[in-house]
């Protein structure tokens, strides 16, 4: 039900289109190692890890996708061995995760309806979603602040590299991000969430007072990053979901441009 149209420009164009953005930034050297365009390595085969999206094009709309029914195993296992809700589209992912909540958390899952997902209304799920759609995201600095533009749903997020803290009382759907830099690891703490449905994944809610910790390392060649995504959730979740970031770089993309989306059309499996 979504998808953004990625520009590709051939080899020579290309290397000089990321040049030129990364051009005058003042950030960190090693910061810069991070920019450019990265692609989501796709999972293996089997269900997504607690609700990572596999977007599949809904009927008729080519290059859209969304909460789509019928889960990510073989034939369309949805899981439903191992209970959970009787919500429409759930995943084996989804019911993985709702056995990891807290009876609040429960709670949630059971009374969410599915119109209200962000995915079902053209935005994006925000974490841990965006680390597990197979799509692409850009990563451009300028002085102290990290920009990632991903192709879900035309979605930025602000990464702040001073180390300023979130103003107080301040929350958001995507949350206030501190970045930091060492060892060779950047490190991204994301706190200041709204409740929301899609929250903790594909389907499952998050709360308010859920905390996200990303990390990401650049392997030697500067071609691929590997980290993890930690959520910490108290009020939802019994333990922390953790959960692998694998990303490689695609020199032949230059930019990601936004295709509009139709609510009526990313709701249809709900008929």
């Amino acid at each position: 039900m979504h998808k953004a149209l990625v520009v590709s420009i051939l080899g020579g164009t290309a290397a000089i289109a990321l040049c030129a953005a990364s051009e005058g930034s003042a950030a960190q050297p090693d910061y810069e190692k991070f920019a450019g365009i990265w692609e989501v390595s796709p999972h293996r085969p089997g269900p997504a890890p607690f609700g990572g999206e596999r977007r599949r094009p809904a009927p008729g709309r080519p290059g859209q996708g969304g909460a789509q029914p019928g889960g990510d195993g073989p034939e369309g296992d949805d899981g439903r061995e191992l209970g959970g809700p009787d919500i429409e589209g759930l995943d084996r992912g989804d019911r993985m995760t709702y056995r990891q909540m807290t009876p609040a958390g429960k709670a949630a899952f059971e009374a969410m309806d599915p119109h209200d997902l962000p995915a079902n209304n053209c935005r994006s799920n925000g974490l841990p979603s965006l680390i597990a759609i197979p799509d692409v995201q850009q990563w451009s600095f300028d002085g102290d602040v990290l920009t990632i533009h991903y192709a879900d749903f035309n979605t930025r997020r602000t990464i702040h590299l001073n180390g300023a803290a979130a103003p107080a009382g301040q929350h958001t759907m995507y949350g206030y991000s501190v970045g930091s830099f060492d060892g060779g690891v950047l490190t991204v703490t994301t706190t200041g969430y709204t409740a929301t449905p899609g929250g903790l994944g594909r389907n499952a809610p998050g709360s308010a007072s859920r905390r996200t910790v990303e990390t990401y390392r650049l392997s030697p060649d500067g071609q691929s990053i590997g980290g993890t995504l930690t959520v910490h959730d108290p009020e939802y979740l019994t333990h922390d979901l953790v959960l692998p970031i694998a990303l490689t770089r695609n020199a032949d993309l230059t930019s990601i441009e936004e295709v509009p989306c139709d609510v009526g059309a990313s709701q249809r499996y709900l008929e």
